[in-house]
């Protein structure tokens, strides 16, 4: 052997623990990375957007005095979109089965992919709900992405969504619902299993999925089984889509236009600076009061990848990224470190040299 592999193999032998012990990842890659607290986040989250509209109240901010008088131009309708699944030809089901009005698939971390098209009527902000049956203390995470149609492999035109990641309160039908900007045209949306060991306890449930739901009426919650009922039987389905153009109600202008107010993601800051500003605002309020929560760091004491105070967020001020708990952390490490006491005694340095002319050499 030689004298540098000799070497090589002490150093290994001195700094490699006897049984090291796995690593507490705070911040896990792949389909558990956690990154949902940016600005562009906030901007499409709907609890998250009536958080910020009381922000803007509170300090006397309405839609009228942030956004210009084009964009609060109000429509006189409103699109809605039911799309079926039970409806889908079985190529589209692809392996998955119909039980009553659901689509089912097993109770397994894999499985196939169901693939359904969907037409959007007109480009625009859209809420989208997902309608699945589900049961407390159980799980059963599916995965559903978005894609332009033709375009599928150049991926999802948006993060996958995760639904029945969470049991819900009670037994029945149960809805997710998140944000999206689509454009007018074709797409297809995919429906798949997810492993879902990390999300937490309880059964393994059967995977059915009701419906999807779009509309224009961000603010609005989904409609109840007897409006969905009502809904399937004033319209025939054109393959497993309804569309619907209904009017904006007087009572509701006001409310979309204060919808039409979100917060701005950093892509945007230069079109309409006093709203980005405000946003940065509140989003800053909005990570210091999640610094300020704790954890204890060990694997039983972290909290769920997903919890706010656990998403990665970027510091600029330190030049820091990490969740707002670990960053707060991390900052008061760095302080303690610092030299806060006046020193006794002055340093003078006169640079003689660097002043008069050919002292320099």
């Amino acid at each position: 052997m030689t004298t540098r592999a000799l070497l090589t193999a002490l150093v290994l032998a001195i700094w490699a623990p006897a049984e090291a012990a796995p690593p507490v990842v705070d911040e896990p890659l792949g389909a558990r990375y956690s990154l949902g607290m940016t600005l562009w986040h906030m901007g499409r989250d709907a609890p998250t957007i009536v958080r910020f509209h009381e922000f803007l109240r509170s300090q006397g901010l309405g839609p009228q005095k942030l956004l210009p008088r084009e964009a609060l131009a109000v429509p006189k309708d409103l699109q809605r979109v039911l799309l079926d699944f039970e409806l889908a030809t079985p190529e589209q089901l692809n392996g998955w089965q119909v039980q009553g009005e659901c689509a089912v698939s097993a109770a397994t971390d894999a499985g196939p992919t169901l693939s359904i098209p969907l037409h959007v009527p007109r480009s625009s902000t859209y809420r989208l709900w997902v309608r699945y049956l589900g049961r407390p203390e159980a799980r059963a995470v599916t995965a559903l992405r978005v894609y332009r149609a033709g375009e599928e492999h150049l991926g999802p035109v948006h993060q996958a969504e995760e639904v029945y990641a969470e049991p819900p309160p009670e037994a029945g039908p149960a809805w997710h619902g998140f944000i999206m900007d689509l454009a007018a045209g074709d797409y297809v949306v995919k429906l798949s299993h997810v492993t879902r060991w990390w999300h937490g306890g309880g059964h393994y449930d059967l995977r059915q999925m009701d419906c999807l739901y779009l509309t224009e009426e961000l603010w609005a919650s989904p409609p109840t089984s007897e409006q969905l009922q009502a809904m399937r039987d004033a319209r025939e389905a054109d393959g497993v889509q309804r569309t619907w153009t209904v009017p904006l109600a007087t009572a509701e202008r006001e409310t979309w236009q204060w919808w039409q107010v979100r917060p701005l993601s950093w892509e945007d800051r230069l079109a309409r600076p006093e709203l980005f500003a405000l946003s940065r605002r509140f989003w800053q309020q909005t990570v210091s009061a999640l610094a300020a929560r704790d954890y204890p760091e060990t694997r039983e004491g972290l909290p769920d990848y997903r919890a706010p105070e656990r998403q990665v967020v970027f510091d600029e001020t330190w030049n820091m990224v990490a969740n707002p708990v670990r960053a707060r952390r991390q900052q008061q490490t760095l302080l303690a470190d610092v030299q806060t006491t006046p020193l006794p005694y002055h340093y003078v340095w006169h640079d003689i040299a660097g002043n008069i002319p050919d002292l320099t050499a």
